[in-house]
């Protein structure tokens, strides 16, 4: 069957998103705009993940656990966990991981917990729009020993990519996908799956970029085997 799905996307949590981002507005657009399978990927923090999860249930959408998290080198990179459980536990040590350094709300924004309710549920204080304390290698091996999916975020962005802060693709970190914003005619001699998410940080861009795959069923399952795969087409509105 064929999924629409887009993988990245930042909401009440990241400082830098919107309150128009929240489970409600977002879903409701997202069933009328015939997507499947969403993610949340706040920066550096999947404590909202099981509210959204809880709420994208409700509206018939299939979540994928995820997080964008910030290097130690500014790279930012997709993470994907196969269910609650492990996206709880990886939470934590990603959490250790950041410095302890508070959040300016009046300078960066509100960093929203939620309940699955969607109800306020306090502030996270820690500022989020950190780099972690893991490089590259010690980001890949935590999120693999988690049975996690890793994207390397925006590949051919002029900050926060692997392009802009290395200059070239690791050869030892082999990617379970690359996300190109523009064109991937210069990213297909990599040989690794290129997909598109639409990044969005308002309702209003949420959509602008999506990836539809090819799945015997939708889910995290679905996801690895499409990407394996390479069963998926990528999409611009």
């Amino acid at each position: 069957m064929r999924c629409k799905a887009d993988l990245h996307m930042h909401s009440v949590l990241s400082p830098c998103g919107s309150y128009s981002m929240s489970p409600s507005l977002l879903f409701e657009k997202a069933v009328q705009n015939g997507y499947k399978m969403l993610s949340i990927t706040e920066h550096n923090s999947l404590a909202n993940s099981s509210a959204y999860a809880s709420i994208a249930q409700k509206f018939g959408i299939h979540f994928i656990y995820g997080v964008e998290i910030q290097t130690d080198l500014e790279v930012h990179i997709l993470a994907y966990l196969p269910d609650k459980d492990a996206a709880q536990a990886f939470d934590k040590e990603l959490y250790q991981s950041l410095p302890e350094i508070q959040n300016k709300k009046n300078f960066f924004g509100d960093q929203v917990l939620i309940t699955e309710n969607e109800m306020v549920l306090g502030f996270e204080n820690r500022l989020l729009l950190n780099s972690v304390s893991w490089d590259l290698q010690t980001t890949f091996a935590k999120v693999k020993s988690y049975g996690g999916l890793l994207v390397a975020s925006h590949v051919d962005a002029d900050s926060f990519s692997i392009s802009s802060q290395l200059g070239f693709l690791p050869e030892d970190l082999l990617f379970d996908a690359l996300e190109v914003v523009g064109d991937t005619a210069p990213w297909e001699k990599y040989g690794l799956p290129l997909v598109k998410n639409s990044d969005a940080h308002y309702l209003k861009d949420f959509g602008k970029r999506y990836t539809e795959y090819q799945m015997d069923e939708i889910g995290f399952a679905g996801l690895k085997n499409a990407l394996q795969e390479k069963r998926f087409e990528i999409k611009s509105s």
